[in-house]
């Protein structure tokens, strides 16, 4: 292989080592902005020391669409105990959506999580709710995700 050949095929390598470098970045500034990725920005808002348990009702459910390669639906609730109206950050619509028993507006839940403070306003990152007679993990003791590598219903 002659010099202006092999300065080609240096020069090809180089090219698609910049692009893959910048393609990872990339790839993990979009994870780190992903509220379901354990390791976000998000996700290390969870803090063990701060979990509460509140009871109230469901006074608005929303659907919130979370950024990142694998775009998820998310499930938050306004929840109103008596003393406070607090955003619930639930999880994933695929994990947290039971079509035998959903969640509605005026329904009475108990939840456990984390409270926070989320683009500059109180909130709770659930840990269990219990809704009815349906009790739901959401994450564990230290805040990871129990739907982490799952894909689709129970």
């Amino acid at each position: 292989m002659n010099i202006a050949r092999w300065r080609q095929v240096i020069a090809i390598a180089g090219t698609l080592l910049i692009f893959s470098t910048l393609g990872a970045e990339s790839l993990q500034a979009q994870n780190r902005q992903n509220r379901w990725v354990a390791d976000s920005t998000y996700a290390r808002l969870y803090d063990p020391a701060t979990l509460d348990t509140l009871h109230g009702t469901i006074a608005r459910i929303d659907r919130i669409a979370s950024p990142g390669r694998r775009a998820t639906t998310g499930i938050h609730i306004e929840l109103d105990t008596g003393a406070e109206t607090l955003p619930v950050h639930l999880g994933p619509a695929f994990f947290v959506e039971d079509p035998e028993q959903p969640l509605r507006v005026g329904d009475e839940i108990k939840v456990t999580g984390s409270r926070v403070t989320f683009q500059g306003e109180a909130a709770l990152i659930a840990t269990q709710m219990r809704h009815g007679d349906r009790f739901l993990q959401l994450r564990t003791a230290d805040g990871r995700p129990m739907w982490r590598g799952r894909r689709g219903p129970r």
